[in-house]
């Protein structure tokens, strides 16, 4: 991905602290990690944004803030989270796992600074090779394992293995990355976030029960499944597909690594990993110490790799491995001597030196400089570097003078009122903000403190960002943005700080959005979205910020998805779901927001998948019917029945 902007991502050449960002590394539901360059080092850092798309969003001047209030002690939560697993991380010093430098708070929101590590994801390493050979796989294994062992002792665990997150240096050795702790911590919080497993990799415990169930075994199932991965060439069938047939006392659906591997790899070694990768908990080894004694076979390349585990290396520095050869009488012998003959000749090249140094000495003692001389250019140079110290620290005030100036914060807020440096008199005057390339950032006008007129903020290359127009510090008029590209992103507008009136926002391609109608901050009236190949995606009515009336939904490729109307945001009368295809998927009726009465779903092939009667949202009787075999659904007829057993029926999706 790198290279690429990413809407809700800071452009290249923004400053986190003296970090300058240059491109995206990552995305995910949870945030943004970039490369950056410290100029202080002169080397790359990684930094990882806290940005969770599903209940923030990035504003104007870079901050990250939640999408409603009620997303607020949400997000506050997940931040916090965030900031503390960097600070575990910062204290582990383990070559085998990411290491973090530091982590700071800026445009609320927080940033991770990590060792940026050069090389490839065993996931790309994979998909070039497909499997790996036995010798191969545990020279990466035996590694992480030391790195896993030493989270793990701490009270800390990953939550997210999977090749992705396993990288290989270009020096071969291989570190882990990308945590997942607080990130599946906000998910289990917010019940928002959609990345929070990873299929094939995550065990069934952390599909549905909260961290407290998870554990080392966790980690064990997600690096069980990765070592199957490079077994088979394809992922464990994923837990939920699984869980069916294991709660119903059925054979295992997974192909187990021993079938998979068979003559290929050691029994042993795959046993092992169909040890880690048990469906239930118990079942699993529970500690990495367990299951690493599992590997140990006499013949077999782990103890080599032990040996190597036990050397600390450094990030950056190739492992050698000597290798123990079997030697006759007669090879020891002749070892024997060219060893003893090593050594002598060492020796001798020592003495040589020696003597050269001595010899070269004497011959210069008559240019010796005397001890005023040698003071004097110690002097000389000592004042040299001085000098430089000076100039850099000049460049260095030179640029902090300017990132000040850059900012907001060279006035002094007090009660929602700006004030310059000890002055008590509020602003009064023109404000405007740069770039480091002296490009204009904003522009406008103060009055007692507080933004008034018309404000307009720029992007670093010129194009215009935002313009809008104030009194008292509140939106009051028309407020216009564009996307980077030029292109109108937004248009309506305020009337004392809230939204009145026609609001309309555009795709970046300058296809309609979404057009909708405010009345004092609140929706009121029609609403309709579109894609942003101009297809509509939904319409719908609003009185007063809630839901009322006909709502309508469709497929990007204009086929209905779903309709039913609201009163008062809930549900009500009669609602029809339909599959991509036409085919209807279900249909009933809803009263206050809650199923009553029958319902009816379908398969994607038009057969009847089930049938019953609620009660108050409560399921009263159920008849189900064998019509599609297909595995199209991820929670199919296996998840179904699962989540039938641990929740109920009024739990089963349709």
């Amino acid at each position: 991905m790198g290279g690429k902007i990413h809407r809700n991502s800071l452009k290249p050449g923004h400053k986190i602290l003296w970090y300058e960002i240059k491109e995206i590394l990552g995305q995910g539901g949870f945030g943004i990690t970039y490369l950056a360059y410290d100029p202080n080092l002169e080397k790359h850092v990684a930094i990882k944004e806290y940005l969770p798309i599903e209940i923030a969003v990035r504003e104007g001047d870079f901050s990250v803030h939640p999408v409603t209030e009620d997303r607020g002690k949400q997000y506050a939560w997940g931040l916090e989270r965030f900031i503390s697993e960097a600070q575990t991380l910062a204290k582990f010093d383990q070559p085998n796992v990411v290491r973090v430098l530091s982590v700071t708070e800026e445009n609320n929101t927080a940033y991770m600074v990590m060792t940026y590590e050069e090389g490839q994801s065993l996931q790309q390493k994979l998909q070039g090779k497909k499997t790996l050979e036995e010798a191969e796989i545990l020279k990466i294994l035996i590694p992480i394992l030391g790195g896993l062992e030493t989270v793990h002792k701490a009270g800390f665990i990953h939550r997210d293995i999977k090749p992705d997150n396993i990288f290989i240096r270009n020096d071969g050795s291989p570190v882990l990355l990308d945590f997942g702790s607080a990130r599946q911590a906000l998910g289990e919080e917010t019940k928002t976030l959609t990345s929070l497993v990873s299929p094939g990799y995550a065990p069934f415990e952390q599909y549905f029960s909260k961290g407290d169930k998870q554990g080392a075994w966790t980690d064990i199932y997600g690096l069980g499944a990765t070592l199957y991965r490079a077994v088979a060439g394809i992922a464990p069938q994923d837990a939920v597909d699984r869980s069916n047939a294991i709660i119903n006392n059925s054979k295992d659906t997974n192909v187990a690594a021993v079938e998979v591997g068979q003559g290929k790899y050691s029994e042993r070694f795959l046993k092992a990993i169909d040890h880690a990768i048990q469906f239930k908990s118990e079942d699993r080894p529970q500690t990495v110490a367990e299951w690493k004694s599992e590997f140990q076979l006499p013949d077999d390349p782990i103890k080599e790799a032990e040996e190597i585990e036990r050397v600390i290396t450094q990030p950056g520095t190739k492992v050698i491995e000597e290798r123990k050869a079997t030697k006759t009488p007669f090879v020891d012998k002749v070892w024997s001597i060219l060893k003893n003959a090593t050594y002598t000749v060492f020796i001798m090249l020592v003495v040589i030196l020696i003597f050269d140094m001595y010899t070269s000495s004497i011959q210069h003692k008559g240019a010796k400089p005397t001890n005023k001389e040698a003071a004097q250019q110690l002097a000389e140079e000592e004042k040299h570097l001085k000098e430089l110290e000076q100039e850099r620290q000049e460049e260095k005030l030179i640029l902090v003078k300017k990132e000040v100036e850059s900012i907001v914060n060279f006035l002094q807020k007090r009660n929602g009122v700006m004030y310059e440096p000890n002055q008590d008199k509020p602003f009064t005057g023109k404000y405007v903000t740069y770039y480091d390339n002296e490009q204009k950032k904003k522009e406008g006008d103060f009055k007692d403190g507080k933004m008034v007129g018309q404000w307009t903020s720029w992007y670093e290359d010129g194009q215009k960002r935002e313009e809008e127009f104030l009194k008292d510090g509140e939106g009051d008029g028309l407020y216009i943005s564009w996307h980077d590209n030029g292109q109108k992103s937004s248009e309506g507008n305020y009337i004392s700080g809230k939204r009145d009136g026609q609001w309309t926002d555009w795709h970046e391609n300058g296809q309609k959005f979404i057009e909708r109608h405010f009345k004092e901050d609140e929706v009121d009236g029609l609403s309709i979205a579109w894609y942003d190949n101009g297809q509509k995606l939904s319409k719908e009515n609003f009185i007063n910020g809630e839901r009322d009336g006909l709502e309508t939904e469709w497929y990007v490729d204009g086929q209905k998805k779903s309709e039913g109307n609201y009163i008062s945001q809930q549900k009500e009368g009669l609602w029809t779901d339909w599959y991509d295809n036409g085919q209807k998927k279900s249909e009933g009726n809803y009263v206050n927001g809650k199923r009553e009465g029958d319902w009816v779903g379908w398969y994607e092939n038009g057969k009847k998948r089930r049938e019953g009667t609620y009660k108050n949202g409560v399921s009263i009787s159920q008849q189900k019917y064998e019509g599609d075999t297909s595995e199209k659904s991820k929670f199919n007829k296996a998840a179904d029945e699962a989540l039938r057993k641990m929740f109920g029926d009024n739990h089963v999706p349709y």
